[in-house]
Formats: structure tokens, sequence, C-alpha cells
């Protein structure tokens, strides 16, 4: 039993990993449309430049991103929990995870939004942001408090939502190939929806983890 618990735990942290990357690989078909002649649409091109128009705030939003994703992967290996690794590659999750989520604040607020953009999109993108960037602080406040059960969960929303974008690929990229390109409204709604499978999906895990009154606050 415990060899099949290390190996499903393992099996859980390798797809977390993997799932973190996604938006990698996005963004590096972003450059090579941007910078390669490979004959792209025109209107692939226009939204591939736009992100370039500011790039400090992109490269911010990419590499804070990708560290709090990798980062935040192995907070759930009860191995790494061991030690002083877990509190130091914390604070450097925290630091990752609020530069990637003010950075999406401000390509909400101040790209030019694309014309399949639907009227929800602007929303949804702050309501995701916003709420990274609270979760952040208050599990980072509640770890100092020692407040271990309300960091672990606060954490945990944070890194669900710092996972939206990966979801949002692996909703949509199926979606396009059997029913092919959707309307604003519904891929505002798509996008949505990721954002709120992943919280939901935190929520349960959370659920079935929650330990009893007398055990608030230990930490794991």
């Amino acid at each position: 039993m415990p060899k099949t618990r290390n190996f499903g735990s393992t099996l859980i942290l390798s797809a977390l990993v993997l799932l973190g990357f996604l938006p990698v690989l996005a963004t590096i078909g972003r450059m090579i449309v941007r910078f390669g002649d490979v004959g792209a649409p025109a209107d692939l091109v226009a939204d591939s430049s736009r992100f370039f128009a500011m790039p400090t705030v992109v490269i911010m939003h990419v590499i804070g991103g990708c560290l709090f994703t990798l980062i935040g992967a192995l907070q759930f290996s009860s191995g790494l929990r061991r030690g002083p690794w877990h509190r130091i590659s914390g604070r450097v999750m925290v630091v990752a995870g609020l530069l990637a989520g003010v950075s999406s604040l401000a390509l909400t607020q101040f790209y030019p939004p694309l014309p399949s953009d639907g009227p929800f999109l602007y929303w949804f993108r702050w309501a995701a942001g916003l709420g990274l960037v609270w979760s952040l602080a208050v599990g980072f406040r509640m770890a100092r408090n020692r407040r271990f059960d309300q960091h672990r969960a606060n954490m945990t929303r944070a890194y669900a939502l710092g996972l939206g974008p990966s979801t949002q690929m692996l909703i949509g990229i199926p979606w396009v190939l059997v029913a092919g390109q959707p309307d604003p409204v519904t891929s505002d709604l798509l996008l949505g929806a990721s954002w709120a499978i992943n919280l939901a999906v935190a929520q349960w895990t959370l659920h079935r983890r929650s330990p009893g009154p007398g055990l608030a606050r230990v930490s794991t």
C-alpha cells in the first residue's frame, strides 16, 4: 500500500508540473508566430504582436507564472515539506505569484482587447487576478500567525487560480477541434469555467484533507 500511495503521489506531482508548463508552450508558440516566417494568419500575428507592446510586463508575467506553478506543484510533495525548504520556497512562491497576479491585472487593464474577446472576459480576469493576489497575501499572513490550516487553504486556492491558463488550454483546444472556434460569449464562458473548475477541485481537495478542530494549528 505505501508503494502504491507513493506512486500515486509522484504521478499527481508530475501531472501538476506538466500542467504548469502548458502556458510556456503557448508563449513559445507566440514567439515563433511573432518572429518566425511561418505564414501564420493575420489575426494570429496580431494576437501575438500585441504582447510585445509592453514586453517588460509580459516577461514579468511569464517568469512569475512559471516559478509560481512549478514551486506550487512541489509544495504538494510531503517529502519536500519537511525542513526549511518549504518555508524558503514558499516565500519565493508568494513573490512569484504576486508578480504573476499584478502583471496579469496590468495586462488586462492596459492591453487592447481582441475582437474575439467577449463582454465577460475583462471581469473574469480581474476576479482571477485579484483572487490570486488576495489569497497569497492572506495565506502568507496566516503562516506568520501559525494558522497553518488557513495558510494551506489560501495557498491551495491561489495555486488553483494560477493554473487557470493551463486548464483553459485543456478545455479550449479540444473545443476548437470538435466544435470549431467559439463565439466571443462562449469563449469567455469557457475561460471563466476553467478558473471555476480549478477552484472547485481545490475546495474538494481541502475538504478531503480537512483536519479535525484539534489539529487546526498543526503544520504539515
